[in-house]
């Protein structure tokens, strides 16, 4: 990957933007392209810049993040999305997934998964094709990312969640 990955970070705590930004800056092949605090400034943002992953919040104050997964991927299909929340409760997980976003990583755990799970969704596809828009749909079972997989029954345990 030559160019780094152009993040835009969605969340309405101007003190966590400047935290996560912060942070980002540290990783080269990382380079957040701007900031949203709310749903219209996202979706407006977003659709100028075309980046390519979007770190969203579910808590935006005026709409959920889960309200705009469905329009990112309408207008914005090749861009990844990560959310990234203080709600680490495993039904919120869940829906974000079936909303249809790539990953979920709780704020808490952002120092640790937050680049792994960046660097791992847009890493190339070994047949060179775009990867494969669902979570871990290019990789073996063996390799999936944990941060993107789905348990199949709310009351199961995900290979994440087992191994923690």
């Amino acid at each position: 990957m030559n160019n780094p990955i152009r993040i835009l970070l969605v969340d309405d705590s101007p003190y966590f933007q400047e935290a996560a930004l912060i942070f980002l800056r540290h990783h080269k092949m990382i380079e957040a392209v701007d900031t949203a605090k709310d749903a219209e400034e996202a979706l407006a943002k977003a659709q100028a810049l075309k980046p390519d992953l979007i770190l969203l919040d579910l808590n935006l104050g005026n709409r959920s993040g889960l309200d705009l997964i469905p329009l990112f991927r309408e207008h914005l299909p090749q861009t990844r999305i990560i959310v990234l929340t203080i709600m680490f409760e495993d039904a919120y997980r869940i829906a974000a997934m079936q909303a249809g976003a790539d990953a979920f990583v709780p704020k808490n755990s952002m120092n640790t998964d937050l680049v792994p799970t960046i660097l791992e969704l847009m890493k190339p596809s070994s047949n060179g094709k775009p990867p494969d828009k669902s979570p871990g749909g290019d990789q073996p079972e063996s390799q999936k990312n944990p941060a993107t997989q789905t348990p199949s029954s709310p009351n199961k345990l995900s290979r994440f969640e087992t191994a923690v």
